[in-house]
């Protein structure tokens, strides 16, 4: 199941970021956002704007596309 599927205000966890090209992987990890990572979708602003997550005390805003891309669940 994709990460964007998941409804806002519960958190998941990061099952993969395989389906990402090298550098959105290299730029996520560097964030912290890793496999296993438990993440909470906070916001999503409308009109393909971008999609605000919480983790390790931190937000941080990610385009639609890349969000739909990440593997997530329980």
């Amino acid at each position: 199941m994709t990460f964007f599927h998941q409804s806002t205000a519960e958190t998941f966890c990061i099952h993969g970021l395989n389906d990402l090209d090298a550098t959105a992987q290299h730029r996520l990890r560097d964030l912290g956002l890793t496999t296993g990572k438990q993440v909470k979708i906070v916001r999503r602003y409308p009109f393909n704007g971008p999609i605000i997550l919480s983790f390790d005390d931190q937000k941080v805003g990610l385009r639609k596309a890349l969000v739909r891309r990440l593997r997530g669940g329980d």
